[in-house]
């Protein structure tokens, strides 16, 4: 009968590698979730399972409010919380509001972001798909 033990041990052994294989992590990270959403609070930085970085503006039992840039909310569940970001793990500045000293065009208007390697010629065309209007607005052809 030393076989039937033999199948006992084996099969408490593979319990064990199951439990701390399986079990304990999941555990652990769903620990280590409940911590992080405890702490969070308005106004903390957080990184969205999407990849998005936003500001917390409220929260509730199950939702939480995330500001992405200035007057853009969005409501999302907690759990799509991954991580809240520490300065250090940003990579660009985060301003609140645009700064004062962003360079205004001819309307007074404060410039768009352009990137740097596209000519300017390209934002200079008007309105439609780079085509002509004239002054009842359709598009030209030549």
């Amino acid at each position: 009968m030393t076989g039937g033990w033999e199948m006992l041990i084996w099969i408490a052994l593979i319990g064990v590698v199951f439990y701390f294989v399986l079990i304990r992590p999941q555990q652990k990270r769903t620990a280590d979730q409940k911590s992080l959403l405890s702490s969070m609070q308005p106004g903390t930085r957080v990184l969205l399972s999407s990849g998005i970085i936003g500001t917390i503006h409220a929260m509730g039992d199950t939702q939480v409010v995330v500001e992405l840039a200035p007057g853009t909310d969005v409501t999302v569940l907690k759990q799509v919380i991954v991580k809240t970001m520490k300065p250090e793990d940003e990579e660009f500045e985060y301003a609140d509001a645009p700064a004062a000293a962003e360079p205004a065009d001819e309307t007074g208007n404060a410039a768009l972001w352009q990137p740097a390697d596209v000519p300017d010629s390209v934002f200079e065309s008007g309105p439609g798909l780079g085509g002509d209007q004239d002054p009842s607005g359709n598009a030209s052809t030549h």
